[in-house]
């Protein structure tokens, strides 16, 4: 798989050394299409940066690295208990519904 990765700074604004947001995504194959999409794997903001739509501007970036590389469609996962991220993407996307499960190795 190719393994992309981006920061996108508001307002150059730094936490210290720390960039006050981090994301990282892929580029992820839909073998029923025959597509692919762009995989979200984390996204954060640093603290005292949330409330300044910085999540809705990465999204909205990744909305254009999408359309411009041919994907269909950007996917990512969140903990249910991270309410804060979940009114956010339930305002902007739709829940596939889908329960995450993972099995682990001895």
């Amino acid at each position: 798989f190719f393994k992309q990765k981006t920061a996108y700074e508001i307002h150059e604004r730094l936490v210290g050394s720390e960039m006050c947001i981090r994301d990282s995504y892929r580029t992820m194959p839909r073998p029923i299409k025959g597509q692919y999409i762009c995989f979200l794997d984390d996204l954060f903001v640093e603290p005292d940066f949330r409330g300044q739509k910085i999540a809705q501007k990465l999204i909205s970036h990744l909305k254009l690295l999408s359309k411009a590389n041919n994907w269909d469609g950007i996917r990512w996962i969140t903990h249910s208990s991270n309410e804060n991220a979940k009114k956010l993407y339930d305002k902007i996307a739709n829940n596939t519904g889908f329960e995450l499960y993972e099995l682990k190795g001895d």
